[in-house]
């Protein structure tokens, strides 16, 4: 019969003696599990012949009516003492055991104590470690690894070892060095353990089999087409991973947010110009050490002030796989102005955590706190040695908070280009609507920024020498400032509250079940100044209704001190907030006609100008996308609970462009809470939002990669 010959890399022993029928000239080589040193060893462990009668009756022997076999053939590891030779070496080595007693060749009871650690007896600790205890505890082991190992540890706090391992890590340091010393032994094996090992990849990979096709229902994976259940509610079996590595590497993220807080990337300013480009470099250099391929596009110049070159926008790619989707991720790394005569309690640019975890520094929660979250996601998957589940594209840009010049042409140039294999589009630069329940954005309002110049005399005039004799401009811009809103929030132009889609009264319902308190609000303000005293109102006013907001002056004395000055120019800036069905040009030709209109009831001699500096349409997304329904998921998973679909009074215009652009589901999956004071003094990111935040992120591109598409 012929038998096909088995290749293996091994070894191997001819056995042909196991199939008699076979010959000589058929002998197949049969695969041999033991290499032939493990064989020689084990001959010689056995030197000492099982007795004769152990054995089987030979085949030419007479046949015996009662034929009684031990139970087990005999061992050399368990062979009794006084069964072997008397010059056998097992009885030295078997009298000098601890556990025997020397005399009488008999078991003894020894002092746990005298045992190596492994083998003690475990007891019950003799008190619960408290709060303190645990953070003394972690403290020793963060200053100094190498001499406070486990053991250490535990025998100092009369705990185990594994309690140390839960409890507190030894920080990247010495799990780079142990990383060194695996790598160096891996260095030193021999090609047999090499196939061994990968061998038993091997095996592990096979033993996964998809569940049966009669108790699951057939989808298509975008990854890769297998047996699904959707209904199942489990983790994906990558996340425990790369959660446990994000705790133990929690330290290092800090520290490189404080990096990145410490450079004052203030786009607004001139003078912090060069900063918001140094903050582009370092973020560039940090991608490009995780393995992301970067590319910095400049945007040229600024509009009208050509000595100022925009700061360019970071592009990365992390994975090229075409079997898994691409999700497109964009966020902001310049930051608005920060004094700390403003008001603030720590240095701005100095990342300052507190007792409480509230981590205080301009840019923490807007936005370099999300950015360093896609960042953190990115190591921790590296470190945990789990499979990055997308292709992920990162778009940063470094004019968000001065209204993104150059982007939206940049944005729409790459839509066929940089940007064409994504899928989805995710953006963290929200906050969710309290402090406890994350929420999931799916709207936004946009924002039309306008000045008001009021422009009178040549120079500055002596309020002693001209006041009472001329118009000044600072009164007729305060007059007509005054003329735009209420008191109660009103917008006084007419018009505009007619451009405003109705509200339906299945909207209306839709607010009775969100997850804010008023309490939420009066923590955000610091105090109970609200217009509203109910939760429905206060979300409709900041939601799906327009506001106006009056923010500054600029041209009057403004610095501390006494200055009797009538300034010549003085320019009042306002915004309106749009939302749907409000279009920028009907609402700036609502804005120049009744600008103009009470300009001239104040029959002054001052001209006026009101001009447009910026605008960002509103925008509404499908909340029932794949995109946003892994991010539930992923919200679900970190966080135990469902979370908020909501709308947001603030805006990003960057997220229609995006939409329109790409034609891609948008999805705004907020990091920080309402408390962040974002854009306010003492700005912060709470430390459970950062780290929990970025589980989030990770959680939510596996759970991206999962999502189906029902065929």
């Amino acid at each position: 019969m012929a038998c096909p010959i088995i290749s293996s890399r091994r070894h191997t022993l001819m056995l042909p003696f196991l199939l008699p029928s076979w010959t000589e000239a058929s002998t197949t080589t049969l695969v041999c599990q033991r290499y032939q040193s493990t064989f020689r060893r084990l001959k010689q462990r056995l030197r000492v012949k099982p007795d004769a009668s152990f054995s089987p009756p030979p085949p030419n022997s007479p046949d015996h009516i009662i034929y009684n076999p031990p139970s087990s053939a005999p061992s050399v590891y368990h062979t009794p003492t006084k069964f072997l030779p008397s010059d056998d070496v097992r009885r030295k080595l078997r009298a000098s055991s601890p556990f025997v007693d020397k005399q009488h060749h008999q078991q003894r009871q020894l002092d746990p104590q005298q045992l190596p650690l492994v083998l003690r007896r475990a007891n019950q600790a003799k008190h619960i470690l408290n709060h303190e205890e645990i953070a003394e505890m972690r403290q020793l082991r963060l200053e100094d690894p190498m001499k406070w190992s486990r053991y250490q540890l535990a025998k100092r706090f009369g705990c185990s070892t594994h309690f140390v391992m839960q409890v507190c890590n030894a920080g990247p340091q010495k799990k780079a060095i142990q990383q060194q010393v695996l790598e160096a032994i891996k260095s030193r094996w021999g090609k047999k353990r090499t196939i061994a090992r990968e061998d038993r990849q091997l095996r592990k990979e096979l033993t996964i089999r998809p569940p049966s096709p009669s108790t699951s229902t057939v989808i298509r994976i975008h990854r890769r087409s297998f047996y699904a259940n959707i209904d199942d509610p489990k983790m994906a079996p990558q996340l425990e991973p790369f959660f446990k590595e994000v705790d133990i590497l929690q330290d290092a993220f800090l520290d490189r947010l404080r990096k990145a807080v410490a450079i004052p990337s203030v786009s607004a300013q001139d003078d912090n110009r060069k900063d918001v480009v140094k903050m582009g470099e370092f973020l560039a250099e940090e991608l490009r050490r995780l393995g992301a391929e970067v590319e910095l596009r400049p945007l040229g110049k600024e509009h009208g002030r050509e000595h100022l070159d925009l700061p360019p926008v970071v592009l990365a790619r992390y994975g090229n796989d075409k079997n898994k989707r691409t999700i497109l991720v964009y966020g902001h790394y310049d930051v608005q102005p920060a004094l700390l005569e403003d008001g603030w309690n720590t240095e701005p640019f100095k990342l300052t955590v507190d007792d409480k975890g509230r981590m205080f520094g301009r840019g923490s929660t807007d936005d370099k706190g999300p950015i360093m979250g896609w960042l953190n996601v990115i190591e921790a998957h590296k470190m945990a040695g789990v499979e990055f589940p997308v292709n992920l594209l990162c778009c940063f840009e470094g004019m968000e908070e001065y209204g993104s010049l150059g982007l939206e042409e940049f944005v729409k140039a790459e839509s066929k280009k940089y940007f064409k294999d994504a899928d989805a589009v995710c953006i963290s630069d929200n906050y969710w609507l309290g402090t406890e329940k994350p929420c999931l954005t799916y709207g936004l309002r946009g924002c039309n920024y306008y000045s008001l110049t009021v422009s009178g005399p040549a120079q500055d005039l002596h309020s002693g020498v001209f006041g009472g004799s001329v118009h000044e401009p600072m009164t007729d811009l305060v007059n007509l400032l005054s003329k735009l809103v209420d008191v109660q929030g009103n917008i006084l132009i007419p018009g505009i509250n007619e451009l405003v889609a109705p509200l339906t009264e299945d909207e209306k319902g839709l607010y009775k079940d969100i997850a804010f308190s008023m309490e939420n609000l009066y923590e955000s303000l610091g105090s109970t100044t609200s217009i509203f005293s109910e939760k429905e109102p206060t979300l409709m006013r900041r939601w799906r209704y327009p506001s106006l907001s009056i923010h500054g002056i600029e041209g009057a004395y403004s610095a501390p001190g006494a200055k009797t000055v009538i300034p010549a120019k003085v320019i009042g800036k306002f915004s309106i907030r749009t939302v749907p069905n409000m279009e920028s040009e009907d609402v700036n030709k609502l804005v120049f006609d009744y600008v103009k209109a009470e300009f001239a009831k104040l029959n002054s001699k001052n001209t006026v100008d009101c001009t447009l500096q910026h605008d960002g349409k509103w925008w509404v997304a499908s909340p029932k996308h794949w995109n946003f329904q892994a991010a539930s998921r992923a919200v679900k998973q970190v966080f135990g609970v469902e979370p908020d679909f909501t709308r947001e009074g603030g805006s990003i215009p960057i997220t229609l462009t995006f939409e329109e652009a790409t034609g891609k589901n948008v999805l705004l999956l907020p990091m920080g809470s309402s408390t962040d004071m974002a854009h306010s003094t003492n700005e912060k990111l709470d430390k459970r939002n950062y780290i929990e935040g970025t589980k989030l992120m990770g959680a939510y591109l596996h759970y991206v990669a999962e999502e189906p598409i029902k065929e």
